[in-house]
């Protein structure tokens, strides 16, 4: 009893038993506390000292996109700028965001480290999809040594989201006017315009400019100027921009007194210049500029002298292109604009200065501006306001990118159940498991105690039956919907791929996607690559790239990883790629090489780098009626597989075999002339028709366009030439998702189109190395097309 007495007062200092108990009890815990906290006090020294010691690396800058403009959906350049320590050190950086369906992803580049340098500043770039407005992401680097350098960014201040209905333009050097030029665009056009200082400014790698419609280089009136920094421009700077107007961009160029020291400098700008430098002369006269740009004010004033010297011209001879405006006084004939295909892209080149002293005094140089971009920008059909679409605010989408993602995500065998049958479903379940199962109970078994084992029973039975029912309307096979176009242009000798592929899975998974071009080169090229990404809908239809930002999905991020391997091969995977049960995701695939395909050699071709074509134009103001067209000669297929259904396309015509046979054999040839019939172009595409009802005359109208049809042959046909149908005029939808694969334009630039579609895939999707189906299964599910781009030589 004494002893709990004493455990009872254990404040009174004088009690023997507490200070035994102090003597034994609290000495071991207190030395514990202070070899602990030695001990973290030591950790946290060494993880203190030691990475300062070894390198204080930091983030300084990040930039997105061209001037912070970077377009939703579209690859997008991020600079970041890192500062060294004390040391050499390497890393790896990387870039978190989230795509348009909101599951998060890492950009990372593991073929690429970055080495940072003691005590000097370094940039490194990643190319990176942004989901949605506004531009958030993180991005981290990896040191060697296990630091972790992380800086959000979401500084909205400094950048833009150029929405997928918007068009960019990317300006560089000298102001000629382009942002008083773009107010005066007709209505119905949204454009946004970046500005760059200089060429350094520019990307290193073509992709970089795949969210940008149109680059306007401009070298300045003044030897001092922008002008010499585009042309001391970076070999990997101007080597991408060439390749990127080569695979299908679209490029400004305003030389004036600088086209000379394009040309002979050589390089990549000298090859995107559409003839030979004869030389540099003043402008003759003024009148042709002012009745190009349906001018008011006049450049030159009648009667007087001009009050700054007339601009310098550029003459170039061989021109390869259209002459758009010329000046002629006096016998002096001086081509001053010039527009030229080049590869898969166009080239305007002005032959005088756009920011020289008289004309940039000029009252109406933003009317000359607008001529020029609209040359390249279409016809500004990209704003929903241009007409009202009463029947588009029904289909969900505004582009023919959105039609086409909806054709390919209905899935054979994959049938939706309807709303209706699952609130039945739920109906019946609960009234059964309910009421049913208390009458039951009560009137059969008599023992309402039994519901805690017929309630489970009730539950289970249901449940299987529902899993039942959702096996046999969805199927438990992964299945793939593809579509391939490639495209190819002989003059150039580059090759394009495009594909479009939808993936449903019956389960929850991930893979590791890739995609492998199934063509064949004769030998390594000097760029080629491919590249995987998601496809985000292009729209503001509800999930759409333009609508607002979609809620995170709590999910594991899955990875891009991109770079080079080996030489000039560019690379970019998607690992771990979420699927959910009974779902579908769409992902799209680009590759490129430089360099035909290897073919076999044609009967009565000499060498394997024999002429593909003898394909001229005829003398319009000679060509009758009764000729089926303005194109002659022969042509033959240089693919390593024969061409079904084929067409060929040139000018305002299109020809197809008259015959009935519609195959080209490979190296087969065929004359247009003999065994082809025309008919015009924009009559082919619209599916014109006679009136029916009309008995006076016979009156051809163009069939409607169905905004709800999944019929992907046509679909794709329509991206292919949508300006030469027409354009929303006639479909009541824009074309800006996939614009850059609408050739329309080259068929009045000398160039003949000639499509046809293969049976065998060009492309094989692949889930960590292996074919992600057998090709067997989905053949009637893959769709492929080829377009192949002659030139046509002048009669």
């Amino acid at each position: 009893m004494s002893n709990v007495a004493h455990t009872t007062r254990p404040f009174r200092r004088d009690d023997s038993s507490l200070q035994s108990l102090g003597e034994a009890g609290w000495a071991w815990p207190g030395m514990t506390q202070w070899v602990a906290a030695w001990v973290l006090f030591l950790l946290l020294s060494a993880s203190w000292v030691v990475p300062r010691a070894a390198a204080s690396v930091a983030i300084e800058h990040v930039r997105v996109g061209f001037a912070g403009k970077f377009k939703v959906g579209a690859t997008t350049p991020i600079e970041v700028d890192l500062s060294g320590g004390k040391r050499p050190v390497r890393g790896q950086l990387s870039v978190s965001t989230t795509d348009s369906d909101g599951y998060a992803n890492v950009t990372e580049s593991p073929y690429d480290p970055v080495e940072i340098l003691p005590e000097q500043q370094q940039t490194a770039a990643l190319m990176v999809q942004l989901g949605k407005v506004p531009c958030q992401f993180t991005v981290d680097l990896q040191l060697d040594s296990g630091r972790l350098i992380r800086q959000p960014f979401r500084d909205q201040q400094r950048t833009q989201g150029v929405l997928t209905h918007q068009q960019l333009v990317v300006a560089v050097g000298s102001d000629i006017g382009c942002a008083q030029a773009l107010r005066q665009m007709p209505q119905g056009t949204d454009i946004v315009l970046a500005a760059l200082r200089d060429a350094t400014e520019l990307p290193r790698e073509w992709q970089a400019y795949d969210g940008v419609d149109l680059v306007v280089l401009t070298m300045g009136h003044s030897a001092a100027g922008s002008g010499q920094t585009i042309l001391n421009m970076e070999p990997q700077r101007a080597a991408a921009l060439a390749q990127w107007v080569a695979l299908g961009g679209r490029l400004l160029i305003s030389a004036g007194a600088h086209g000379a020291d394009i040309i002979e400098r050589g390089g990549a700008l000298a090859s995107l210049v559409p003839g030979t430098y004869e030389g540099t002369r003043a402008l003759a006269e003024g009148s042709s500029v002012e009745k190009f740009s349906h001018a008011v004010a006049p450049l030159v004033a009648a009667g007087s002298a001009p009050s700054q010297p007339l601009p310098l011209v550029t003459i170039l001879g061989n021109i390869s292109g259209r002459v758009e405006l010329a000046a002629d006084a006096r016998g002096d004939h001086q081509p001053l604009v010039i527009r030229a295909p080049h590869g898969l892209g166009q080239v305007v080149f002005v032959g005088f200065d756009l920011d020289a002293p008289l004309v940039a005094q000029w009252r109406d140089r933003p009317r000359l501006v607008v001529q020029l971009l609209g040359m390249l920008l279409g016809r500004g059909e990209s704003d929903s306001r241009e007409r009202p679409l009463q029947r588009v605010s029904h289909a969900g989408y505004q582009d023919l990118a959105g039609q086409l993602r909806g054709a390919l995500d209905q899935f054979r065998g994959v049938r939706v159940i309807p709303f209706s049958l699952i609130v039945a479903g739920a109906v019946v379940c609960i009234g059964l498991s309910s009421f049913g199962d208390y009458l039951l109970l009560k009137h059969v078994f008599r023992r309402m105690q039994g519901t805690w084992l017929t309630f489970p029973l009730w539950v289970l039975g249901f449940g299987t039956l529902a899993y039942v029912a959702a096996l046999s309307w969805k199927g438990d096979q992964l299945r793939v919907r593809q579509i391939d176009l490639v495209d190819l242009d002989l003059q150039h000798e580059w090759v394009r791929g495009t594909t479009w592929a939808h993936v449903f899975s019956p389960k929850t998974s991930e893979l590791d996607l890739s995609i492998r071009p199934l063509l064949s080169f004769p030998a390594q090229s000097a760029s080629d690559g491919a590249l995987i990404s998601w496809l985000g809908l292009v729209g503001r239809g509800f999930g759409g790239l333009d609508s607002p930002a979609a809620m995170e999905i709590l999910a594991h991020p899955y990875r891009l990883e991109q770079g080079r391997r080996g030489g000039n091969s560019w690379q970019q995977t998607v690992q771990q790629f979420p699927l959910r049960v009974w779902s579908s995701r769409a992902v799209q695939g680009k590759w490129w090489h430089q360099g035909l395909p290897a073919s076999p050699k044609a009967k009565g071709q000499e060498a394997a780098g024999a002429s593909w074509s003898t394909l001229r134009r005829d003398d319009e103001r000679s060509a009758s009626p009764s000729s089926r067209g303005e194109l002659q000669g022969q042509f033959r297929n240089p693919l390593p597989v024969p061409l079904e259904d084929i067409r060929l396309m040139y000018g305002r015509w299109l020809y197809r075999p008259s015959g009935t046979a519609a195959t080209l054999a490979p190296g087969e040839q065929m004359d247009v002339a003999k065994q082809m019939r025309g008919q015009l172009l924009d009559w082919a595409l619209t599916r014109r028709r006679p009136l029916t009802g009309s008995t006076k005359s016979l009156v051809d109208v163009p069939t409607p366009w169905d905004i709800k049809s999944q019929d992907v042959p046509r679909i794709v046909e329509m991206i292919q030439f949508h300006e030469a149908a027409g354009g929303r005029h006639y479909t009541e939808l824009s074309n800006c998702g996939l614009h850059a694969l609408d050739l329309s334009d080259h068929l009045g630039l000398g160039r003949a189109i000639l499509c046809g579609r293969v049976t065998q895939p060009a492309v094989a999707l692949r889930n960590a190395d292996k074919p992600l189906t057998d090709v067997a299964d989905v053949r009637d599910e893959t769709w492929v097309f080829y377009r192949v781009v002659f030139p046509v030589a002048p009669k």
